[in-house]
């Protein structure tokens, strides 16, 4: 194994063939090369390594990263010229192997001599074998394009409204629903968009997402998380009304009962506080704050019902005796009035010369579902009364009966499903109420005919036949003077003749 440098100036062709017949000489020398690094059968010109002088080897493999400033002759090895290599000289292989990257460079000839050939001393000159052809180009690889940032993904937009009968609602985060929410017996959470308004009956409603319309609650609670947003009226009806930080309500915000309907004592009123309080003390204040909200609104209606019924007692008494005595029609007027509500004001509103009367309307229908209701209550009393045995004759008294009844009836909504029971009861006092106040056309028409008799008045029928007369009266027995009874009976009530004897007849 022999490895040489040689740093000569000799020409290329006269240098490349006398390294190859040096090797071939001297194939059992080795020497040491000052600037290679040599690693048993092989020769590495390391990158950025530069070796002056040429490179000789025999049965060695020489690997060329760096730079040779001469040639490179190998006897049975291979040389590698690797990207990036460079050879100022010749590059000559005997009976061995070459390889070269496209990025390797030789400044003079490359040679590659097949085994078995004539040795160097009686081969005649030869031109050089061409250098080899270079490998085509590999093309580069394009580079790989930015992943685009992940956008976030589109909402679920569920088109038209959404109602319920004892089952829940839920829309989530990633939901819009473009029209109203409406739940009958079950809870509403709403964490998305509700492009619409959200209705509760008997049921807890909580908002945390974005509601377009109205939120109303009727008998359970309305909880407006932080963050809600509401850009009508917030109401809850016999339930409390909770509101969490930085919550927006664009309308009116109003509690009828207030938080009550889920018992009035402190220690259990802690499940309706909101959610950023946490202390004992809190909790506490909250308790007692309810229900003092709770006792305040049960004595200001009952002080208002019973004086609607102390103004008006005729009319709230029409409409209690109306739904004693046919409550099936009372209901049917109800049910058809809250369905007329909504149509009769989108007449009013597509008329525009109609506008100045919405006012006057809204009013109209509130003082009707009052009375109504005030009148529902004063026959619940009276029930109440008969049930019980109580000797009270006052329709204001038996009022103010009916309402605590109704808010003590508020509690049933701590059992399971009981929000669903009170919920029916609110919603019954209602279409009773305004069936009441209808038919009995502001209760001043205790028979409730008015209607039925205007129908018939602008009906195009013929007038009804007259009812037959009465047969005349079988004539009485006359008497020899053909008296008629009152004079008879004046006659009788006269003094007689023996009257008048006894009176003359002087005393004794």
């Amino acid at each position: 194994m022999c490895t040489l440098v040689f740093a000569t100036g000799v020409p290329s062709q006269i240098g490349l063939r006398m390294g190859l017949m040096l090797a071939l000489a001297l194939p059992a020398v080795g020497w040491a090369q000052p600037g290679g690094a040599p690693k048993g059968a092989a020769y590495e010109v390391a990158a950025g390594q530069t070796v002056e002088g040429n490179v000789v080897t025999v049965d060695q493999t020489v690997h060329v990263r760096g730079k040779v400033n001469g040639s490179v002759f190998a006897t049975r090895g291979e040389v590698r010229l690797y990207n990036g290599a460079e050879v100022t000289g010749d590059v000559a292989v005997s009976d061995g192997k070459l390889h070269r990257e496209d990025g390797a460079k030789v400044g003079g000839s490359v040679m590659v001599i097949p085994g078995g050939q004539a040795s160097p001393a009686a081969e005649a000159p030869e031109a050089p074998e061409p250098p080899i052809a270079p490998e085509p180009p590999t093309p580069p690889t394009p580079p790989t394009p930015p992943t685009p940032p992940t956008s976030p993904t589109p909402p679920t937009v569920q088109r038209g409204d959404v109602v319920r009968y004892g089952s829940p609602v839920h829309v989530k985060a990633s939901e819009v629903v473009e029209g109203d929410v409406a739940v009958f017996g079950g809870p509403i959470e709403i964490e998305g968009e509700v492009r619409g308004d959200v209705v509760g009956f008997g049921g807890p409603v909580e908002i945390s997402g974005h509601v377009t319309g109205d939120a109303v609650a009727t008998g359970g609670p309305l909880d407006l998380k932080d963050g809600a947003r509401v850009d009508g009226d917030a109401i809850a009806i016999g339930g409390p009304l909770n509101r969490g930080a930085n919550v927006t309500i664009g309308g009116d915000t109003s509690s009828l009962g207030g938080p009550t309907f889920h018992l009035p004592l402190g220690a259990l009123a802690l499940r309706t506080r909101s959610s950023h309080r946490h202390t004992w003390v809190d909790d506490s204040l909250e308790g007692v704050a309810a229900a003092v909200a709770w006792l305040v609104s049960v004595v200001l209606l009952m002080l208002l019902g019973g004086l609607v019924t102390l103004i008006v007692p005729r009319a709230t008494n029409a409409v209690a005796r109306k739904v004693e005595d046919d409550p099936v029609r009372v209901a049917i007027y109800g049910a058809v009035g809250w369905l007329l509500l909504l149509p009769i004001l989108f007449v009013l509103v597509a008329l525009v010369i109609t506008w100045i009367l919405i006012p006057f309307a809204l009013l109209a229908f509130g003082l009707l579902l009052l009375l109504g209701c005030v009148g529902v209550c004063l026959y619940g009393g009276r029930r109440l009364a008969l049930l019980f045995k109580w000797r009270v004759s006052s329709p204001a008294l038996l009022t103010v009966i009916g309402l605590g009844a109704l808010h003590v009836a508020g509690l049933v909504s701590l059992l399971p499903y009981g929000g669903v029971l009170f919920g029916l009861l609110i919603v019954a006092l209602l279409v009773m109420g305004l069936g009441g106040a209808l038919m009995t056309r502001f209760g001043t028409d205790p028979t409730g005919t008015w209607l039925a008799r205007r129908l018939n008045h602008n009906g195009k029928h013929a007038d009804p036949a007259p009812a037959p007369e009465a047969p005349p009266a079988p004539a009485r027995p006359g008497n020899e003077h053909d008296l008629d009874d009152r004079t008879l009976e004046a006659l009788r009530g006269l003094p007689g003749e023996d009257d008048d004897e006894v009176g003359e007849k002087p005393g004794p």
